[in-house]
C-alpha cells in the first residue's frame, strides 16, 4: 500500500514541479491544491503524516500546499464526476486503475496542461510527454 501512495506522491510532486513555472506564489500565501488519493477499503493511518512532509518541501520550494483527497477505490468512477457536479475543487487526479486520461478528458473532468509547459519542460519529459498526451494536448 505504501508503494502505492508514494507513486500517487511522487507523480504529485512532479506535477507540482511542473506547475510551478506558471504558479509564482510565496510561502506565506500558498496555493492550496487538492490531490486525489486512491485508497483500497482502509484509510492509511500515515496519510497525514506523508501530507505534512510533503508540505514542509512543497510549501517553501514551489508555494503550493498538498491536501489529499482519499477517494476508495469503488468510488473512483463516481466520485470525481460528483465532485465536478458540486464545484468541489480538485487539481491533481489519478488514473490508469479504473479510468483513463481519455475517459476523464472526453467527460471534461480534466484540462490539458499543454499551455502551462515550457518547451524546456517538455523537451525534458522526452518521449514520457506522449503518456500524458490526448490528440494534440498534453
Amino acid at each position: 500500500m505504501k508503494r502505492r501512495v508514494l507513486a500517487g506522491l511522487m507523480t504529485g510532486i512532479m506535477s507540482i514541479g511542473l506547475l510551478a513555472g506558471s504558479v509564482s506564489v510565496y510561502a506565506e500565501d500558498a496555493y492550496d491544491m487538492n490531490m486525489e488519493i486512491i485508497t483500497y477499503g482502509f484509510d492509511d493511518v500515515d496519510l497525514q503524516e506523508v501530507e505534512d512532509a510533503v508540505n514542509e518541501i512543497s510549501v517553501p520550494e514551489v508555494g503550493v500546499r498538498v491536501h489529499f483527497v482519499t477517494v476508495p477505490i469503488s468510488e473512483m468512477m463516481t466520485k470525481l464526476p460528483l465532485m465536478a457536479a458540486s464545484n468541489e475543487k480538485i487539481d491533481l487526479v489519478q488514473s490508469g486503475l479504473l479510468t483513463t486520461p481519455a475517459m476523464l478528458a472526453n467527460q471534461g473532468l480534466i484540462q490539458p496542461m499543454t499551455d502551462y509547459l515550457s518547451d524546456a519542460m517538455k523537451e525534458k519529459a522526452g518521449a514520457l510527454i506522449h503518456a500524458g498526451t490526448i490528440g494534440d494536448d498534453i
